[in-house]
């Protein structure tokens, strides 16, 4: 892994005293008495309400120059029309859901439409798959499904790759840092550009370090408990009967504790593969008992009629609380274990090739 601290104290230097700006956003509605709010990203904060009034609304005030700043009807900013406060007048339609502006703030606004688009598009499709019950269908919309998240994840990494000469990137911070890790974003990013000067860049750059740090560690305490013996828990099958993890594990047999939920798309995607592994190496002595993060019960018994899975499965019920969460330190799914005959765990985190790699090492 880089130097990711280095790095972070490198942007700190980058960063200048920040000047102020007047803002004037000039607001079009038809909701009449509908609440406006105007805040700022940085931190959240509000900054002023206001109420359409003749089929009109309007804020103005002072803010640090560059500033980000968000208009919308909603409190909890579900919804909202961003723009950089550069000094130059916005006029907002809320009925036509426009923003007019600078080139900057127009450039930003198309951005953000193009990209809810997709959001939207996105969603839909995973709704409509959700409210399926043929899996054959499901697997038909899948590579579409699979083609809409790979434009949405590429999206914004292109608006950071088409503006190394304005601060545009700063706006779609969130987005980056939860696509890319640490390095990733380091390599993405050009170092004289504009938007690296932007708090927002600042913001993201020292929260995805600490993640960065953060997920070191928790992978190093992941990989400790290779060689170790398992760590036995109770838990419910899908009838409400109560499990030992021990009743399965350290029996003779190689075990793969599954961990997985309903609503985990790679884990739906994975599955495939652990099927497949299970039909072909279960006569010889493998067996699998799948440990889920549900919450909601019914979709966790429809998951496992849908996706085939005809070995033991366990839930508490209770999400990322799960008791195996903290015991076996699962900080994100899908994830394994394969244990050894004598309950020594043995691998951790096999998927697709690799699972079906080490099954034919031990089942020579």
């Amino acid at each position: 892994m880089k130097k990711f601290f280095l790095a972070a104290i490198a942007v700190l230097s980058l960063v200048a005293c920040t000047s102020k700006a007047q803002y004037v956003v000039e607001g079009i509605s038809s909701a009449e008495g509908t609440t406006v709010y105007l805040h700022e990203a940085l931190n959240g904060d509000k900054l002023a309400e206001t109420t359409v009034t003749d089929g009109k609304f309007e804020f103005a005030g002072e803010q640090d120059k560059d500033a980000l700043l968000m208009v919308s009807t909603d409190i909890e900013l579900s919804e909202t029309y961003r723009f950089f406060n550069d000094g130059k007048p916005v006029t907002i339609n809320l009925d036509s859901k426009t923003l007019v502006g600078s080139e900057l703030n127009q450039k930003l606004s198309d951005y953000d439409a193009e990209l809810h688009e997709l959001e939207m598009q996105m969603m839909t499709t995973y709704f409509e798959m959700q409210g399926i019950d043929d899996q054959d269908k499901i697997n038909e919309m899948m590579p579409a499904f699979q083609a809409m998240q790979e434009e949405f994840i590429a999206y914004p990494q292109n608006i950071l790759k088409d503006n190394p000469d304005n601060i545009i990137p700063a706006a779609y911070m969130e987005y980056l840092t939860f696509m890319l890790d640490y390095d990733e974003l380091q390599e993405a990013m050009v170092h004289n550009a504009p938007y690296m000067k932007h708090p927002l860049v600042k913001k993201a750059l020292e929260e995805s370090a600490e993640r960065a740090k953060d997920q070191e560690e928790a992978d190093q305490m992941k990989n400790d408990i290779i060689g170790k013996e398992f760590i036995d828990f109770e838990m419910p099958d899908e009838d409400g009967n109560i499990h030992t993890l021990s009743q399965f594990v350290g029996r003779g047999q190689w075990v793969l504790v599954d961990f997985w939920a309903s609503w985990c798309g790679p884990c739906r995607g994975e599955m495939p593969n652990v099927v497949k592994a299970y039909n072909e190496f279960h006569d010889k002595g493998f067996w699998i008992v799948g440990i889920s993060f549900d919450e909601d019960k019914d979709a966790w018994l429809k998951a496992i009629k849908d996706l085939e899975m005809p070995w033991i499965h366990l839930s508490d019920l209770a999400g990322w609380r799960s008791v195996a969460v903290e015991l076996y330190g699962v900080n994100a799914i899908p994830d394994n274990l394969l244990i050894d005959p004598d309950g020594y765990i043995v691998a951790r985190g096999l998927r697709g090739a690799a699972l079906e790699k080490k099954l034919k090492e031990i089942f020579k």
